[in-house]
């Protein structure tokens, strides 16, 4: 496109939304209170047929009350380091 059309360009972008719905209860999410907790509910969730073969980042989505809204894969990377953007 030409840029005497940027203004135009951007009209016809479509917006994206993210939404989170849970079906689990607020009642019915595990609390985590130490480390030890939060190892148990994580290894479940790796691949042991690879964990020693790549780094993985997960990120674990608590509310105040430490219950668990959810777990995201945030990104997977080699054998020795794997990219986490902080941006």
């Amino acid at each position: 496109m030409k840029s005497t059309n940027n203004v135009l360009a951007w009209t016809h972008v479509t917006e994206v939304e993210l939404v989170y719905k849970s079906k689990i209860k607020p009642s019915e999410r595990p609390a985590v209170q130490c480390p030890r907790e939060i190892y148990e509910l994580l290894l479940p969730l790796w691949n042991h047929d690879v964990i020693e073969l790549r780094e993985e980042f997960k990120v674990l989505l608590l509310n105040s009350g430490n219950k668990v809204l959810g777990i995201y894969p945030a990104s997977v990377g080699g054998l020795s380091a794997t990219l986490a953007d902080t941006s």
